[in-house]
């Protein structure tokens, strides 16, 4: 059996305000396979946010240990973390975060084009992935020409650049109408089926139904962590 691609043990990060110290997570242990597509769920406050900071490699733990796709994030030093990101970590965020005067195609190769190691031809590769989230026909579109689903998935598209080993989705239809976040939600789907590890941060319970593994935390702690065994399949849906 593989090694996760998360794997997590007593984690703890704590946030000093004033005199007071704030536990964000609490003794948290978990593990992510590859190949899952997990949602991470609770309220505000609840630690979620925390954790997608730590999996993102944006954050280090205060206290236990927390190891993605190899690296352990308590060890590392920033050259090591930024090396993370940039190889391992696709983020797609709730906005879509392109920059207004760059063509879409642009936009998705940017990861690369900053990228020192890079040699290879980027503009082939984000045309690449234009097709694969379904834009093939847009890449020279500006985001102003796009609509909002077409936005987010150039971002997608932008995220899958680098062939990250983990896609950290934070609320990924959270700007989106219902029908434009069911086709997201799809495309997400279609990704995790072809390999694509996902986390998804999400307060929306249908875009949970829509991953295999539901994680609910509450003031720091996982509460619930259960595979869904009722998968919601918008295609199907829809077809209905």
């Amino acid at each position: 059996m593989s090694q996760p691609i998360v794997a997590a043990r007593d984690l703890r990060k704590e946030y000093r305000m004033g005199d007071t110290v704030v536990a964000a997570l609490d003794g948290v242990s978990l593990e992510i396979a590859r190949g899952e597509m997990v949602a991470i769920m609770g309220p505000s406050g609840s630690g979620k946010s925390t954790l997608m900071n730590l999996i993102g490699a944006l954050d280090v733990p205060t206290s236990g240990s927390i190891v993605i796709d190899g690296v352990a994030l308590e060890t590392a030093d920033s050259a090591a973390l930024a090396d993370l990101r940039s190889r391992a970590i696709g983020f797609v965020f709730q906005q879509f975060q392109l920059l207004a005067r760059l063509p879409a195609l642009d936009n998705v190769a940017m990861p690369l084009l900053y990228a020192r190691s890079f040699t290879g031809d980027a503009k082939a590769i984000a045309r690449d992935r234009l097709s694969r989230v379904g834009l093939a026909e847009r890449s020279h579109h500006l985001p102003t020409e796009l609509s909002g689903g077409q936005q987010q998935r150039v971002a997608i598209a932008r995220a899958l650049v680098n062939d990250p080993a983990i896609l950290l989705a934070d609320e990924p239809t959270g700007a989106l109408d219902s029908r434009t976040g069911r086709s997201i939600i799809r495309l997400f789907q279609d990704l995790n089926a072809a390999g694509q590890t996902v986390v998804m941060v999400t307060h929306d319970e249908g875009v949970a139904r829509a991953c295999n593994r539901i994680v609910r935390f509450r003031d720091g702690r996982i509460v619930e962590d259960a595979k869904n065994a009722d998968v919601w399949r918008p295609e199907i849906e829809e077809a209905a």
